[in-house]
């Protein structure tokens, strides 16, 4: 099996999927997690098809240190897409809104090349879902969403092409519900 981030670089299928995502949304309301040469091409794909597209960005305070006449990878984006009528919720506090986010490399530790931090993803279910909404994540890796959506109160789909990852992310998920019900 080829490297799965090698795969997302340089022979994914956008436009594929991106329309697949579009299908499956009745409203879309998206967040798009994608290097800095992927922003201009997911936002203009999106844009295209009339919906907004904005760019929101993590910073990482711990970021991995590189040599070799390149700048620190200190930040993620990732594409916000929404059209008329999704949710965004108003009601959360403003530190919540910020475009924006700055915390550590998954400060309990990484299970995945490219986790994110569980707090991220939880502001983002908290802006963007209401209670037992249903989050579809289309590259779940370790499960991080899905664990976001327990934690919130949201429903959640998830696929994961790799089965080490989806090992990962199952027992993850097992032993989030386990500890719910300890509560």
């Amino acid at each position: 099996m080829r490297n799965n981030i090698d795969f997302i670089a340089h022979d994914f299928d956008y436009n594929g999927c991106y329309e697949q995502f579009l299908r499956i949304c009745k409203i879309p309301n998206m967040i798009i997690f994608c290097s800095n040469k992927q922003i201009g091409r997911t936002m203009t794909f999106f844009e295209n098809k009339g919906l907004v597209a904005t760019l929101l960005i993590w910073q990482k305070t711990n970021p991995i240190p590189t040599g070799n006449g390149v700048y620190i990878s200190e930040c993620e984006f990732a594409v916000y897409v929404r059209d008329k009528g999704s949710c965004f919720n108003n009601d959360v506090p403003l530190t919540l809104k910020k475009k924006i986010y700055t915390s550590p490399i998954c400060p309990d530790g990484k299970l995945h090349p490219t986790q994110k931090p569980l707090e991220l993803i939880r502001r983002y279910i908290l802006v963007h879902t209401k209670p037992n909404d249903i989050v579809f994540d289309a590259f779940m890796g370790s499960g991080t969403t899905a664990i976001a959506c327990i934690k919130e109160g949201r429903h959640f789909i998830g696929c994961e092409i790799d089965p080490k990852y989806y090992k990962v992310s199952l027992d993850r998920i097992e032993q989030e519900k386990r500890t719910l019900t300890l509560f």
